[in-house]
């Protein structure tokens, strides 16, 4: 069986520079498996720690099942600016129900007043 490795010499002759005395194919076909072996099992690894993480996010958080488009959606009102001076916008803690099936909740509104923000 012939030696798969080449001296420096050899090559630098072919255009190649290295400071490595022998430059061996097996040394390289090994290289790669070890880095096709580590690439596999990051893909691994990384796929179980996902799925983890979507079990612990979906006991964290109860989504009820609603019935869709049950509730007309509020219309903002709109800001009038007629004469192109500055316009200041607040933004104001209001209670607000989203949907028929659920309790009211926190939202910020944004408006000129807290009696007109929507």
């Amino acid at each position: 069986m012939a030696s798969r490795c080449r001296r420096s010499s050899e090559a630098r002759s072919e255009g190649t520079a290295s400071s490595e005395l022998r430059f061996c194919d097996h040394d390289f076909d090994r290289t790669v498996k070890i880095a096709l072996f580590a690439a596999v099992l990051g893909l691994l690894i990384s796929a179980g720690r996902a799925e983890h993480y979507q079990c612990l996010a979906s006991d964290l958080h109860y989504s009820p099942t609603l019935t869709p488009f049950i509730d007309e959606l509020p219309i903002p009102d709109s800001i009038k600016i007629m004469n192109g001076s500055q316009l200041v916008l607040g933004a104001y803690k209001i209670t607000q129900v989203l949907h028929s099936n659920l309790s009211a909740t926190t939202l910020y509104a944004y408006g000129t007043s807290e009696a007109t923000a929507t």
